[in-house]
């Protein structure tokens, strides 16, 4: 199950909309401290932290809950693990 999750650290920001309230490359964001010090400069860690990058074929099937209003999270987050779980021919449930 998953409820409005980053996943590509690294395309927050691209895909961030207007209404976005934060910087995810900033060096204080929740993302940049994860990895311990901005995105850019720790590109290998954040494709590490990304879930897409574990996706597989043997994975249950997962309900991903995302609002296309989300002002922290781009939807586009949700909308790219729902494509690698079909991708690897896990079920995917979503509700938009």
């Amino acid at each position: 199950m998953d409820f409005f999750g980053p996943t590509d650290l690294l395309r927050m920001d691209e895909q961030s909309g207007p209404h976005s309230r934060m910087s995810h490359n900033a060096p204080d964001s929740p993302e940049s401290k994860l990895v311990g010090g901005t995105l850019q400069e720790h590109r290998e860690l954040a494709t590490k932290a990304n879930p897409i990058t574990y996706v597989g074929p043997d994975d249950p099937p997962m309900l991903l809950v995302h609002g296309d209003a989300d002002p922290l999270v781009p939807h586009q987050q949700s909308e790219a693990l729902f494509e690698a779980l079909r991708k690897a021919g896990v079920t995917p449930r979503s509700t938009w």
